[in-house]
C-alpha cells in the first residue's frame, strides 16, 4: 500500500500538476482539463508547494473529481463502498497516505523547498556540466 501511494503521488498527483505542460499533467490526457481549475487557484511554487497544504489540497481536489463523477454518472454507491472499504482497513489506508505524502515532500526535497524554513538550494534549469553559459535559476 506504501509503494501504491507513492506511485500514485509520483506519477498523477505530484506538486507540478499546476504546471500546464508537466510530464503529470500529461500522463493525464485529456482529463488533465479537469485539473485547469486546480492551476488557476495554485500558481507554479506557490502555496501547492509547502509540505502540508499541498499534498492535502491535491487529494482534497482529486476527491472532488471522484464525488462529482460519481454523481454524474450514478456511482455514489461505488464510491461509498471504497471509502467504506478503506475505513475497515486502517493500516492499510494509513500506509497509502504515508506513501503519499512522503513522495510529495520528496519532490519538495529535489525542488529545493526544505520543511520548517530551513534554506534550501535554488535549483538550475541546466546543469553546470553540461553549458558554461549564465545560468537560468527557478523559484
Amino acid at each position: 500500500m506504501y509503494l501504491g501511494g507513492c506511485t500514485a503521488s509520483f506519477l498523477f498527483l505530484s506538486p507540478d500538476l499546476d504546471l500546464e505542460g508537466s510530464r503529470p499533467t500529461r500522463r493525464w490526457g485529456l482529463l488533465s482539463l479537469l485539473w485547469a481549475p486546480y492551476r488557476l487557484l495554485h500558481p507554479h511554487r506557490g502555496i501547492s508547494h509547502t509540505y502540508l497544504y499541498g499534498p492535502v489540497s491535491r487529494l482534497a481536489y482529486a476527491a472532488l473529481l471522484v464525488l462529482a463523477l460519481a454523481r454524474l454518472t450514478g456511482g455514489e454507491e461505488a464510491v461509498l463502498s471504497l471509502v467504506q472499504r478503506a475505513l475497515a482497513f486502517p493500516v492499510h489506508t494509513g500506509a497509502f497516505l504515508l506513501g503519499y505524502f512522503a513522495a510529495q515532500w520528496v519532490h519538495l526535497i529535489q525542488d529545493g523547498i526544505l520543511p520548517f524554513g530551513l534554506s534550501g538550494r535554488r535549483s538550475c534549469r541546466c546543469s553546470k556540466r553540461r553549458t558554461r553559459r549564465k545560468h537560468s535559476w527557478k523559484g
